[in-house]
């Protein structure tokens, strides 16, 4: 079999693998200036800046009675923010955070509080996903007060902290020029 007319060899005996690398699902940025740093403390297989988003299922919205996919959030034309939280403590902080990213990205910037199962949203303006079979937890390996930025191309841009939110901004957003004086 032929791959993109002769460009591309794989093995056949695993169709899998050729079919992700056509589908260039295999792509990374690992060690690229246009992605956060890798943090060498995760564990192997966890989803580092630089690394593909995986999907979570079963995250629950109020008043919607279905559940919603991760990549349904990722639709958008922008960057996508998630801010996710096991406790109360950091609920209370989410919504500056939110400002913050908005204020340092502009419009294109969408973002979601993601929590645990149990932890109540307590007047929340930030749209909230409830991870209520723990899927977004167990994919991305997040622990309280986990950021993840995922670019527009679906790939991690950073993760880090709820703290760093502005650095993260700071390296993603080209800071604003004068105008041209040709231009106006």
């Amino acid at each position: 079999m032929k791959a993109a007319a002769t460009g591309v060899r794989f093995d056949t005996a695993d169709p899998f693998l050729a079919i992700r690398r056509e589908a260039q699902l295999l792509v990374g940025y690992r060690g690229s200036p246009i992605v956060g740093p890798v943090d060498e403390a995760l564990a192997p297989g966890v989803p580092q800046a630089c690394d593909r988003a995986p999907d979570a299922r079963g995250l629950v919205r109020d008043i919607v009675r279905f559940p919603v996919r991760l990549f349904e959030l990722f639709r958008t034309p922008g960057h996508s923010l998630l801010l996710y939280t096991d406790s109360a403590a950091t609920v209370a902080v989410l919504d500056d955070v939110a400002d913050a990213a908005r204020a340092a990205f502009g419009d294109d910037l969408v973002v979601h509080a993601v929590l645990a199962d149990g932890v109540a949203a307590a007047g929340l303006v930030t749209p909230v996903l409830q991870d209520a079979a723990g899927e977004f937890r167990a994919a991305y390996a997040a622990v309280d007060g986990t950021l993840l930025g995922v670019r527009p191309d679906g790939y991690f841009g950073h993760r880090g902290s709820v703290a760093d939110v502005v650095g993260y901004a700071a390296g993603v957003v080209a800071p604003a020029t004068e105008p041209s004086p040709i231009t106006g």
